[in-house]
């Protein structure tokens, strides 16, 4: 796939995969955000337990 080809076949090929990425990394942030609030949660269990 060539970047510099004047007339692409999908003039919206860029902007959509400017959405994918971006909705990667809303995944991303969103997977990051669920872990880390399910680890402190399994420390504070693990604390309430002891």
């Amino acid at each position: 796939m060539d970047g510099d080809m004047e007339s692409p076949p999908y003039p919206n090929v860029k902007y959509i995969s400017e959405k994918i990425v971006k909705i990667e990394n809303l995944f991303k942030k969103s997977i990051f955000i669920s872990l880390s609030i399910l680890k402190t949660a399994d420390y504070r269990s693990i604390k309430y337990s002891t």
